[in-house]
């Protein structure tokens, strides 16, 4: 155990039980799990695990559904192709277990339910730790966004004069939150896998979801000023919050909890948690 540098975080990503954080570096070449701090702080000095540290191995991580490790991913250096591994690291050991043996490169990991995945494109299905398929889901080639569902079928396909910059699949797996853009503006849009249903959001970049998949949150960026807005979407009220007290900041990355009711950022390069107001 450690202590936080106080600097250079990126990427906070809340636990099952909300007491722990996990983060990496700005430079995605370590991996910290750390406790939060009181709501309306930022995180310093706490003490922490230091999960990880390789080239690379903070560029998408979760926390397993089953035990107290994180998975990431690992460039397997000693094969000649030097593919990506999905690798899982308990908090308080070194005790790698390398979770895929895949020869190529793939994306991820993801976690829909109590399932991790990884997929070896955008284009591609995503797989399971067994290796089976599953068709559901987000596919992005060349700024086009396709949504099929489960027995899939197309239901949902961006307009050609949409680019599609990236997108968050909700934990339960049933909603795409994608980013597109339309001239210079950054719009925000969520579609419902099983059917299609697509809901506007307006302005916003860098969706992520509570753990209950309930909430959404995501930046709304201030033209002409020197902060941007923390904006909180619920899906079964239909009804969306600001964060107050934000106007100081410059928020990026933020992430919600299990029930969405706090919310940990980015402030030039320190972590913040913060409450969400009630609905």
């Amino acid at each position: 155990m450690t202590e936080k540098a106080g600097r250079g975080c990126s990427s906070p990503l809340w636990g099952f039980n909300d007491q722990l954080i996990a983060y990496t570096t700005i430079d995605l070449d370590a991996l910290f799990v750390i406790q939060p701090g009181d709501s309306g702080t930022r995180i310093k000095q706490q003490l922490q695990y230091q999960v990880a540290q390789a080239a690379g191995v903070g560029r998408r991580f979760i926390f397993d559904p089953s035990a107290e490790r994180l998975i990431y991913r690992r460039t397997a250096a000693a094969l000649k192709t030097q593919p990506d591994r999905l690798v899982a690291t308990p908090f308080n050991s070194n005790e790698n277990k390398m979770l895929t043996s895949n020869v190529t490169s793939i994306l991820g990991p993801y976690r829909i339910g109590s399932t991790v995945y990884y997929r070896a494109s955008l284009e591609e299905p995503l797989i399971d730790l067994e290796g089976k398929e599953r068709v559901d889901g987000a596919y992005l080639d060349d700024g086009e966004l396709e949504v099929k569902n489960a027995e899939g079928k197309t239901v949902f396909t961006s307009p050609s004069e949409q680019i599609v910059e990236g997108f968050e699949r909700s934990p339960d797996g049933e909603w795409i939150a994608f980013v597109y853009r339309t001239g210079e503006a950054r719009l925000l849009g969520v579609v419902e896998v099983s059917g299609g249903k697509l809901l506007e959001l307006g302005k916003g970049r860098w969706p992520s979801w509570s753990g209950d998949s309930n909430r959404l949150v995501y930046v709304v960026d201030k033209p002409g000023m020197k902060f941007a807005d923390i904006v909180v979407y619920d899906l079964q009220s239909a009804q969306s919050r600001s964060v107050q007290g934000l106007n100081q900041f410059w928020p990026d990355e933020p992430a919600l909890n299990h029930l969405g009711t706090e919310v940990a950022f980015v402030h030039d390069g320190e972590i913040y948690v913060t409450e969400v107001p009630g609905f």
